[in-house]
């Protein structure tokens, strides 16, 4: 999709060979190797190409489903990776190319000194948008990413055809920040190897909605091996802590009041650990559909706010595919 944005003598005819390259996996099985070790095999269910690119001196990363139809670009969690979305990608790239960014700081992309607040999120994304010809997209924003969807939608509007929020952040509860903040203790942990991180990772899947190879994609993204094998998390513990920090600074309902593109909203409706901890409580999802233009919820029964993308098959996959099909026309 070329247009106004894309800039083909600095970005779309540099991907071979400057900012912004593409490593093509073969379907099938895909070693991945971090720092010159390989942690293991992936299974994936068509080919995906690996996004490079440089915006600001930071180099970002993204995973591209091909498919016939319409972008969908996808942004995900306050400590997750693009391969959160493996198992919803897998369906949309059956009429769509999907295209999963790392946030700075998470998955692939550099690790800055800098930069974890909503603004500079939205002006990472607007760069792999031009960097990959992207004029128009349909937006899918599983948690903070549903945040930064929508200050997206609201600052570039015309980049943004309909938006998908999966539980974003309205006014995060004290009890929400700290079960979120039990889930980031991991970011301290280190393993002796693949197989240990693993084991433990397995130990506490119930809370993704079992074991799967989408869940296993997602997970080992968020590692790597050290130049001793030792495996440590991609993220570190202080990321999540600066996004909070910012957090107020940007509310999401501001955002949200000048957003004119038709939006669904899912929310989960189970805890993550307790009764009142849910990312997107009941009131705050009535606050927010009440200042969207053009939005509507639909709750996602029976998952909480990991389960409800993580879970195999992805719950939300029949909403997303039926709100983003009926927009066909738009």
């Amino acid at each position: 999709m070329r247009g106004g944005h894309c800039h083909p003598g600095r970005a779309c005819e540099s991907a071979t060979s400057g900012g912004v390259y593409a490593r093509v996996l073969a379907t099938g099985h895909g070693s991945r190797q971090l720092e010159g070790r390989t942690i293991g095999e992936v299974t994936t269910e068509r080919a995906i190409q690996h996004r490079h690119v440089d915006h600001d001196g930071v180099r970002l990363h993204a995973l591209e489903w091909a498919g016939p139809h319409r972008v969908v670009l996808c942004l995900h969690g306050i400590t997750a990776n693009a391969r959160a979305f493996s198992g919803l990608a897998a369906d949309l790239a059956l009429r769509h190319r999907v295209v999963a960014v790392d946030f700075r700081g998470r998955g692939e992309s550099d690790v800055p000194s800098g930069g974890y607040d909503v603004e500079t999120h939205v002006a990472d994304v607007a760069a792999v948008l031009d960097a990959l010809c992207l004029d128009r997209v349909d937006l899918v924003g599983w948690s903070l990413g549903g945040k930064v969807a929508l200050a997206l939608a609201a600052t570039r509007a015309e980049r943004v055809r309909r938006l998908v929020l999966l539980d974003p952040p309205v006014s995060t509860s004290a009890a929400a920040r700290a079960a979120l903040r039990g889930f980031w203790a991991r970011l301290d942990r280190s393993y002796a190897s693949i197989e240990e991180y693993l084991e433990t990772a397995r130990a506490g899947a119930s809370r993704f909605g079992g074991w799967s190879p989408a869940v296993e994609a997602y997970l080992r993204a968020d590692v790597r091996a050290d130049s001793e094998g030792i495996v440590r998390h991609r993220v570190p513990r202080w990321v999540p802590e600066r996004e909070l920090e910012a957090e107020a600074r940007t509310p999401t309902l501001r955002y949200a009041a000048a957003v004119e593109q038709p939006t669904l909203v899912l929310r989960s409706t189970l805890p993550l650990e307790f009764d009142g901890d849910a990312v997107l409580s009941v009131t705050d999802a009535t606050r927010l559909v009440g200042v969207l233009h053009r939005a509507r919820i639909e709750e996602v029964t029976g998952t909480n706010h990991f389960s409800m993308l993580l879970a195999d098959p992805v719950p939300v996959t029949s909403a997303v595919r039926r709100f983003l099909d009926a927009g066909d026309s738009g």
